[in-house]
């Protein structure tokens, strides 16, 4: 990915191409110039809608913004012929997640991972804690069903205690599995039940200190899920 060109000298390039300030643009944005400065110095990243006022800022495409090829943070972005954006997340399969499991030591080792997969959109701001998940076996039907791809969102540590009522990717011990987590336990016994959509799977608790991620189900990937 050497050739590609990272999103802050892109935006750089055409604000200088428009003889705008940073002041300006962060004025057009209703945001600081501090803002606007750290996009063009790779150290934040603007979401799928400041890129379209950007690209309107700047009288062009989101296309010709993004170069069609660009770097955003360390996620690889393709612009399509509309105004989404497709990104290249890592992606944990069901042949990879062995490895992913005896090598795992922080969000570093997802973004290692040597597979990726496209996400495609337009509402919502991707980055390094989001990831695409294969899903094997019945466990989820009807809801999920195997070789479905998920997308996830990682959950900070100290949050641990505090999710539920949603589908979840967690990491225990050396097992990944995807369930519904209901009701959190951990503050008050130091477990967290982990239940099945499939009438056939029983729920079953994991110590808290064993849990080494998780991810929230966001949605299956180009479709939503409650």
């Amino acid at each position: 990915m050497e050739d590609i060109m990272a999103l802050g000298a892109t935006i750089r390039k055409y604000r200088k191409a428009k003889n705008l300030t940073l002041q300006a643009v962060g004025a057009s944005l209703g945001m600081s110039y501090q803002s606007i400065q750290k996009w063009e110095k790779n150290r934040a990243e603007p979401n799928t809608s400041q890129l379209l006022a950007l690209a309107n800022l700047f009288d062009v495409s989101v296309n010709v913004l993004v170069n069609d090829d660009v770097l955003i943070g360390n996620l690889r972005a393709i612009a399509p012929f509309n105004d989404n954006l497709t990104f290249h997340l890592p992606f944990v399969t069901v042949s990879n997640k062995t490895t992913l499991l005896n090598t795992y030591k922080d969000n570093d080792s997802i973004q290692a991972l040597s597979e990726t997969f496209p996400v495609t959109v337009s509402n919502i701001t991707l980055n390094k804690s989001h990831v695409v998940i294969e899903v094997e076996g019945d466990i989820m039907e009807s809801r999920l069903r195997n070789g479905d791809k998920v997308l996830g969102e990682a959950i900070a540590p100290e949050n641990f205690l505090h999710e539920h009522g949603g589908v979840y990717a967690v990491m225990y011990g050396k097992k990944f599995v995807i369930r519904r987590i209901i009701n959190n336990d951990i503050e008050q016994h130091g477990k967290l039940f982990l239940h099945a959509d499939n009438p056939k799977y029983d729920p079953f608790p994991i110590d808290a200190k064993n849990i080494r991620a998780m991810w929230k189900v966001i949605r299956v990937v180009d479709a939503p899920i409650d």
